[in-house]
């Protein structure tokens, strides 16, 4: 609402309030009810119009669905491969430590 805009109601409310303070109780009760009315419609017009700013939008997105990938099964182990996994599995002799003139050489 601009400033002009809100000297004119000012403005508006004065004069009111000038001719009806020389009234009696009844009429300004009444015109108080008057504002009141008014200033509900105004209140509920600025509702909707935020209303209408702050609705959003939801939107459904299709959401792809997984792949099963099915795994080959593991392939039985030939001969070579449980040779090699026995050698390597196998104790081995634990080696002696370096005597201080080795050490020295390396």
């Amino acid at each position: 609402m601009s400033k002009a805009a809100i000297n004119d109601v000012q403005k508006a409310l004065n004069a009111i309030r000038s001719a009806v303070a020389e009234d009696d109780k009844d009429t300004q009760l009444a015109t108080l009810a008057l504002l009141n009315s008014t200033s509900d419609s105004i209140i509920q017009a600025a509702r909707k119009m935020g209303d209408a700013q702050t609705k959003t939008k939801t939107q459904k997105v299709a959401i792809p669905q997984t792949r099963v990938v099915k795994q080959q099964s593991p392939q039985q182990p030939t001969s070579k491969d449980r040779e090699r996994e026995e050698r390597d599995t196998a104790a081995k002799k634990p080696q002696p430590p370096l005597t201080p003139q080795q050490q020295r050489e390396q």
